[in-house]
């Protein structure tokens, strides 16, 4: 995913930069989705079917909150060396994490450089690790 948020600058950077982003990115994550999950409360994660897109697969779910609101979520699914990976996800079937990640990752490449991007993301981790993310 962090390639694929890069975008095409990625092919441009050192295998040593695309490293530290790559973790930097892996920790941004983490942070993100426990923080997201953090919040819930007896919600029901549902996988509701999946469909072939292109060489990948589409798993299509659904959270269930307790009073029986749901959000869908679709996960894009790409092999990877004979394993499955996440490659993206479409926060109401449509909204691409991704595309989203990279246009802000973009912004800070272009202003900050990689080292910009990588204290970026290392700063939201720190953010979201103190429970403050959501007040900024």
């Amino acid at each position: 995913m962090t390639r694929l948020a890069v975008g095409s600058s990625w092919a441009t950077l050192p295998p040593a930069q695309q490293q530290r982003l790559t973790e930097a990115f892996r920790h941004y994550i983490a942070a993100t989705y426990a923080d997201r999950f953090d919040s819930y409360s007896g919600e029901q994660l549902q996988v509701t079917g999946e469909r072939p897109y292109n060489a990948d697969v589409i798993v299509q779910t659904k959270i269930v909150k307790s009073d029986g609101e749901t959000t869908t979520l679709n996960y894009l699914m790409r092999q990877n060396q004979g394993s499955w990976q996440i490659s993206d996800v479409y926060l109401d079937g449509t909204i691409s994490q991704v595309a989203v990640q990279r246009s802000e990752f973009n912004s800070v490449l272009r202003r900050e450089g990689v080292d910009g991007l990588v204290m970026a993301l290392n700063r939201k981790v720190d953010l979201l690790s103190r429970g403050v993310a959501k007040a900024s």
